[in-house]
């Protein structure tokens, strides 16, 4: 019984090395990204519950393909800021 305690407090010693040594060799902040991307939050309203969920699945999964498409292949949509009336791409974050 003495042997399996013995090996189990150097299990455990390991573990904690093993523990502390990646922790410590982990990098300290994720790399930031040279510009940050800007995004509009929009709300959806689709049926993925209930009787109608079986009918509504297709048109929920055409919209979210949409809503890919979108912010992958084009960029984003064409966005006006209200304060500066500067024109530009944004990616939908949906909500």
């Amino acid at each position: 019984m003495g042997i399996t305690k013995r090996y189990l407090s150097i299990l455990l010693t390991l573990v904690f090395i093993i523990t502390f040594v990646g922790t410590a060799c982990a990098p300290s902040q994720s790399p930031v990204s040279e510009a940050p991307e800007k995004t509009i939050k929009i709300g959806l309203q689709l049926c993925l519950t209930g009787p109608i969920a079986c009918n509504g699945m297709p048109v929920t999964t055409g919209i979210l393909d949409y809503l890919r498409y979108v912010n992958d292949d084009l960029g984003g949509i064409k966005y006006k800021y209200p304060v500066t009336g500067e024109m530009d791409y944004v990616k939908m974050e949906l909500m």
